[in-house]
């Protein structure tokens, strides 16, 4: 039942990750049974998607997001890669830096982690209580992907309290080893591939030149640099969620065609979808152009999460009762959809970007 159709997939992505998507569609269970990447990260096609996410503007990272997804999103956040800290360091990293990161990523090919969430504060990148004071980071994070997998990533800090004292910090894998950092992988119901994490620093030496921004200006590195990274990086997400409802819709046509009245409301729920892709992949395109305008991208995000849940509610109602226990793929699927909510803002913070946006005349696409 793992099986993808190839024609559907080419029809709908072409042909280059076809068979990488088969390979997540294939594996993904595999995530269920706790285990942490059943893969022989020697295989080519691991390197070529650490590669295509380093070099991937962000609309090709989202339509790359999207056929992933479309094989299984819990396995794609599995997968070694960039990901966030990718953007960020793009964005904010001077070369050593930039070089730094992708050889240690590509040659371990290991996942990263961005922690910038915390227990008491959220996400406000402006109002952090994780402080780094001289050379010393201290302070606590929490709902964070692989922070306790990953060897390397970056973490969001203040030197102080005005609008400029954000920071972001590249921790590397000797430092991740220290005894100043404890992290644990929590326990998760849906989307375990996440291994989201709690992390504590006290006093961790941070090396002066791994302050990501030191060759930009106050205002660059600051804050500034966090939504410029989080607008790059949305439509991704929104994909994720775009190719997590369109595997379902077709899933179900594949295997529950007889269902009375069904495939009439999946084919309703392809062109809605088509929709939603078009209108992130025309903001992934704004961003592109200018990276600080991404009231479309929250508008994409906040829809795609919204149509993805409502198609899993859907289909929850309307397939036979032991569909679940026939089908596990499709169990996992129906309550992994949920997590997109949770993932880059939730639907509260992305409607207030699109009101701002809508207030500066942005929206056009």
């Amino acid at each position: 039942m793992s099986q993808l159709d190839s024609e559907r997939v080419e029809s709908l992505y072409g042909s280059r990750w076809v068979e990488t998507a088969q390979w997540y569609r294939s594996s993904a269970l595999s995530v269920l049974a706790g285990t942490d990447l059943q893969a022989d990260l020697s295989q080519q096609r691991v390197l070529d998607k650490i590669e295509a996410d380093f070099s991937a503007t962000t609309r090709q990272r989202a339509e790359m997001c999207e056929v992933m997804a479309y094989g299984d999103a819990g396995f794609l956040l599995t997968m070694p890669g960039p990901s966030l800290s990718g953007v960020l360091i793009q964005a904010l990293g001077d070369e050593e830096q930039q070089a730094l990161f992708r050889r240690t990523v590509v040659e371990r090919r290991c996942r990263t982690f961005f922690a910038v969430t915390e227990p008491e504060r959220g996400s406000d990148a402006g109002n952090l209580t994780t402080r780094l004071t001289g050379r010393r980071l201290s302070g606590e994070k929490l709902l964070f992907g692989n922070g306790a997998v990953a060897p390397i990533g970056t973490v969001l800090a203040r030197t102080g309290d005005g609008p400029l004292d954000t920071v972001a910090l590249l921790l590397l894998p000797e430092m991740m080893r220290s005894d100043a950092v404890w992290a644990c992988t929590l326990d998760m119901f849906a989307m375990r591939g996440a291994r989201l994490a709690h992390m504590r620093f006290d006093r961790l030496e941070v090396p002066e030149h791994l302050l990501l921004g030191r060759h930009l200006r106050a205002h660059e590195r600051g804050v500034m640099g966090m939504v410029k990274t989080f607008h790059r990086f949305r439509p991704g997400v929104a994909a994720m969620a775009i190719g997590h409802a369109q595997a379902l819709v077709d899933y179900a046509r594949t295997h529950f065609a007889a269902v009375p009245g069904l495939t009439p409301r999946l084919d309703s729920y392809d062109h809605v979808i088509a929709g939603i892709r078009t209108l992130n992949l025309a903001a992934a395109e704004q961003v592109d152009v200018d990276p600080l305008r991404g009231s479309a991208v929250s508008l994409t995000k906040s829809r795609a999460t919204r149509f993805a849940e409502q198609v899993a509610r859907s289909l929850s109602r309307e397939l036979p009762v032991g569909a679940l226990f026939e089908h596990p793929w499709l169990a996992k699927s129906l309550s992994d959809v949920f997590a997109y909510e949770y993932m880059e803002g939730t639907t509260p913070v992305h409607l207030e970007n699109v009101h701002h946006g809508y207030l500066r005349r942005e929206l056009a696409l």
